[in-house]
């Protein structure tokens, strides 16, 4: 993701309990667009503690991303929901890439939020994504039936009726 507008001035936050948010709109999602993520709301909520150089973050994401069913292929808002733990500490470089602590430049002491927000968003994107049941659309579902039906009579598909 290009530019960081979303960030924490790490060495201007107090000892003690801090807290944070940030909002990824429509616009951060379009931009990235690898795990077919079309939108979206998602409100990140930053709460932390300060212990000298050492910071304790909780990472609340809260919304929806826009994506595809992949039963039906219609739009589908998937909810948000997730809470992620960090330790964020300084050091002589900064390393962002693992998992659970993130080390932050004593000279640049600023922690960009935009990348590691958006991917904590599609972490928490489920594997199968799909409307709840009874909410795909109902004439795409027919052609899948009608697909399945077809393929049942040239006997690709075993027959429903047939035990196991």
């Amino acid at each position: 993701m290009k530019g960081n507008r979303n960030r924490i001035v790490l060495s201007g936050l107090p000892e003690g309990h801090f807290s944070e948010q940030f909002t990824l709109e429509n616009a951060v999602f379009a931009r990235e667009n690898p795990f077919d993520i079309y939108g979206g709301e998602v409100e990140a909520f930053v709460e932390g503690d300060r212990t000298g150089n050492v910071f304790q973050l909780n990472i609340a994401l809260r919304g929806f991303v826009k994506t595809i069913c992949d039963r039906c292929a219609d739009d589908l808002d998937l909810p948000i929901n997730a809470s992620y733990p960090f330790v964020v500490k300084f050091g002589q470089t900064t390393d962002l890439d693992d998992v659970e602590e993130l080390i932050v430049s004593m000279d640049d002491p600023v922690l960009p939020m935009d990348d590691l927000l958006y991917q904590l968003v599609v972490l928490s994107i489920p594997m199968k994504r799909v409307h709840a049941d009874g909410e795909c659309n109902a004439d795409s579902m027919r052609y899948y039936a009608q697909q399945e039906e077809e393929e049942r009579k040239r006997g690709l598909l075993p027959d429903e009726n047939e035990d196991n």
